[in-house]
């Protein structure tokens, strides 16, 4: 016979109050005590709400007798973003060192022995977590790492009456660079929370009426600290390239391509030569020019050659042009061949003479002339 969940009389004061209490920070150690006997009856949802509300309040000691109290925790994911969201270091690196993931699905077996007040399987707000078969499909979706950079809503609550923190976003982004830096997160955490970060400044720019440049410039900041790490600490995986290149789609900000172009140039060339529409977009590819650097791939640098031979901007093709070992003859053939066909001679002769720089030895004679000049 399954065991009857606190829900009548004086166990649910209880409940009630320890809720109140986490929300408010007054009468805490109390609130637990008085409701420490009863609770092995509290339900899975009631023992995850508990838990959020204590990792929102920022109180380590709280939060480890919660965790005593109450685990095994059906979901307690959803707490360690919260503890992040509130900037709470000390609370989150906790969670993680008692393995909890970011990304982790729930568990209905915890505590499937008491009555659920609920549906059973209500512990997040998505079913985007690790095992999720469009995990970085689409970059927007949303996923538990993405309420990391939100603020409340007031619907936070599993149950009991709504709550709210305040936040800092700074602090936040300042937490989260700490613990992945010190190799907290593994890899697919690490990926995500890089997509929720760049996402968010995103978000944060893409209505000119709403722009908030201060939260892109936070983002941004933790965006290209992580990106650090991955380089040079080989954290995180190559779905941080995937993220990067799926940034640059049609009537992005150009901040977000600039950022692209700076600190991953050849995701944005990837997508130059995959994309026919960015190709197109003449002005969007010259204005990027200056941030850009050769990528190890000749096809897309060949590409970027080509758009500007196409469209005569001569100025951006002596920048690109003298980059080296970065392109091949074929790479000068075909933006020659384009530039004429759209008759743009001073570019076409440009390119013929930087060809023969590259690629046509230099006569003995010519090395004399030259020398006796």
């Amino acid at each position: 016979m399954p065991k009857m969940p606190v829900t009548h009389g004086e166990a649910k004061q209880f409940l009630m109050a320890v809720r109140e209490a986490l929300v408010t920070g007054q009468q805490v150690q109390e609130a637990l005590d008085a409701l420490r006997p009863h609770a092995a009856g509290l339900d899975a949802v009631s023992c995850v709400d508990v838990l959020e509300r204590a990792a929102c309040l920022g109180d380590l000691v709280v939060l480890q007798q919660v965790w005593e109290m109450l685990s095994p925790f059906a979901y307690p994911s959803w707490a360690l973003a919260l503890a992040l969201r509130c900037g709470h270091e000390n609370c989150a690196r906790w969670l993680l060192m008692q393995g909890v993931d970011l990304l982790g699905d729930p568990d209905p077996q915890v505590r499937r022995d008491i009555a659920m007040p609920v549906h059973d399987g209500v512990y997040t707000r998505f079913d985007l977590v690790r095992s999720s078969p469009t995990l970085f499909l689409n970059l927007m979706d949303q996923t538990v790492s993405t309420e990391v950079f939100e603020e409340f809503t007031g619907n936070e609550q599993l149950a009991g009456s709504a709550y709210s923190f305040s936040t800092n976003l700074q602090n936040t982004c300042d937490v989260v660079y700490k613990l992945a830096a010190t190799g907290l997160f593994d890899a697919t955490v690490f990926d995500d929370i890089y997509r929720a970060c760049v996402v968010r400044a995103w978000h944060s720019i893409r209505h000119a009426s709403q722009r908030d440049d201060v939260t892109a410039d936070i983002c941004f900041d933790l965006a290209t600290k992580l990106l650090e790490l991955y380089h040079t600490k080989q954290i995180g995986s190559s779905i941080i390239e995937h993220v990067m290149g799926s940034l640059v789609v049609p009537r992005a900000d150009k901040r977000v391509v600039r950022f692209v172009c700076q600190q991953m140039p050849s995701a944005f060339l990837s997508r130059l030569t995959a994309l026919t529409w960015l190709q197109a977009d003449v002005d969007l590819v010259t204005e990027m020019v200056p941030y850009l650097l050769p990528s190890t791939s000749v096809v897309h640098n060949a590409t970027l050659l080509c758009v500007l031979a196409k469209n005569g901007k001569i100025a951006q093709l002596k920048q690109v042009g003298i980059w080296a070992n970065s392109f091949d003859e074929k790479s000068f053939d075909d933006a020659i061949l384009a530039a004429s066909q759209e008759g743009y001679a001073e570019a076409a002769s440009w390119l013929l003479g930087r060809k023969q720089e590259l690629f046509l030895p230099t006569s003995t004679d010519d090395f004399l002339d030259s020398f006796l000049i």
